[in-house]
Formats: C-alpha cells, structure tokens, sequence
C-alpha cells in the first residue's frame, strides 16, 4: 500500500499513509479483515440500520475490486454518511480523491467525516489548511484540524505537531 502513495509522488499521500497506519481503522463490528470477513452477518446488520456494519459491507465490497461491488459500496457510504457516520463520510472523501481526483468533491465528506469524530480527515484537512494544497492556506484552521485530530486520538499528530490532548 505505501508503494501506491510514494508512487503518486506527493506529499499528500504519505502523509494521509501516515496517519492511516498510525490508528486502528477497522471496523470490529461484522468483520475482523477483510480475509475474515462475515458478509452475511454484517448484511443483515446494515439491514437492521447498523451504519458501521454498513461502512463494513461496503469496505468488504471494495475489497472485491468489482465495479458492481464498487458501486455498491458508495452507496452504503453513502447511507452511513447520511446517518452522521463518520468512517462513511471518510470512505465518499477517499474514493473521490483517489479513485477520481476530485479533491473539490472530497472537501465536503472529509469536513463532515471530521465533524463526525474520523481523525484521518481531520488530519488531512489540517494538512491541506498548513499547505496550501487545495484550499487557501490558514495556518489557524489547520491548527484548528490538528487539533481535533490530536484531541480525538492521534498520538502521531500529537507528537508531529507538538499539541497536547485536550480531554
């Protein structure tokens, strides 16, 4: 996986590898890989309006790298998004700017996957804010996104930018 973000040649990238690497990610819900995967259960989960279980099916169907599987998948981030989840919101942010590059259709679900509690989008968009890179520079706003990240649990964006949790 690092081979994809180094191979992009950007900054961006291995910082958003960083801070995906630096926290648990998965979602224990239905699942405990993708390799291990309970389809079924995390199915009628989701059924049963279980927005994790859902953000979990859609990560199963990622990982089947299916274009139906993959339409599939948005879909269901896109109800869990919807229902103020956000790893959803986190997954719509990170499709749009990797499978697509559309980093001005992303800005709006990594802002709400943020205010939902995702640290990663958090990160990013203190990264973005501290750059420069697609938004104004705003040295505030993204001490403001590092911040969040650091109080919501990121010991290397704690460490990184010298911040102290705020409990």
């Amino acid at each position: 996986m690092l081979s994809y973000y180094l191979s992009k040649r950007q900054p961006f990238f291995l910082f958003l590898y960083l801070c995906l690497v630096s926290s648990v990610y998965a979602n224990d819900v239905c699942t405990s890989s993708y390799e291990d995967a309970n389809e079924s259960l995390c199915e009628s989960l989701c059924e049963q309006r279980d927005y994790d279980a859902c953000v979990s099916l859609g990560e199963i169907y990622l990982s089947k790298r299916q274009y139906f599987f993959e339409t599939q998948a948005l879909e269901l981030f896109h109800e869990a998004c919807d229902n103020k989840n956000a790893t959803g919101c986190f997954w719509i942010a990170e499709e749009l700017y990797y499978k697509d590059d559309h980093m001005d259709e992303a800005l709006p679900y990594f802002i709400q996957a943020c205010e939902y509690g995702d640290i990663e989008s958090c990160s990013v968009l203190g990264w973005c804010y501290e750059e420069g890179e697609y938004v104004i520079q705003d040295m505030e706003k993204a001490r403001e996104y590092y911040q969040r990240s650091c109080d919501l649990g990121s010991d290397l964006i704690c460490e990184l930018k010298n911040l102290e949790r705020n409990d």
